[in-house]
């Protein structure tokens, strides 16, 4: 297993094109990169380097939505790994 990158993003919901990021305000997306530079500048939480696969973060993405929801009284119902 090689290390990932872990990253928040809010999605941006309906706002002006320029700063849109697809999804809606009710998503979390999770970036995953193997490089720190490939994540986006636009990151709402930097997690830090974790040892996992995709493929993990993608089985376990309900109690990962849960815990993010718990700990930092957001109210996000979607989740996207990317």
């Amino acid at each position: 297993m090689k290390a990932y990158h872990i990253g928040f993003i809010k999605g941006s919901g309906n706002c002006y094109p320029l700063h849109y990021n697809g999804h809606r305000e009710t998503t979390l997306v999770i970036q995953a990169r193997r490089c720190i530079d490939n994540l986006s500048c636009t990151l709402w939480k930097y997690i830090g380097e974790r040892i996992t696969t995709k493929q993990e973060l993608n089985k376990n993405k309900l109690k990962i939505l849960a815990q993010v929801n718990q700990v930092n009284n957001t109210s996000f119902t979607h989740i996207v790994i990317e």
